[in-house]
């Protein structure tokens, strides 16, 4: 069995409570260090993607457009083409403004 060390607590407790010295020597070393030797910042993890929430579309529109759209689904599923009021109007919109994009 090995004896037990006395440790001056007092001394350890100075130690850690002063402030690390600095030489001028350790000054300019740190000032020469090459840009390749420096640490790099830690890059972002990418972020998981996430799902945006759809909310429903709500129009005020005409009655005769009202109409018009709900022509144009019930003509598309007539042709068996599953067409939304939704995707009815974006048409309609492309169709009519596209050209100014």
């Amino acid at each position: 069995m090995m004896p037990k060390k006395n440790v001056d607590w007092s001394k350890v407790a100075a130690h850690r409570d002063a402030p690390p010295a600095t030489s001028e020597a350790s000054a300019r070393r740190t000032d020469e260090t090459p840009a390749s030797q420096a640490p790099t910042p830690e890059t972002p993890r990418p972020k998981r993607a996430r799902r945006e929430p759809k909310f429903p579309a709500s129009y005020r529109m005409p009655a005769d457009v009202l109409d018009m759209v709900d022509a144009a689904v019930e003509a598309a599923a007539d042709n068996g083409v599953k067409l939304s009021k939704e995707d009815a109007v974006a048409a309609a919109i492309r169709d009519a403004y596209g050209h100014l994009l």
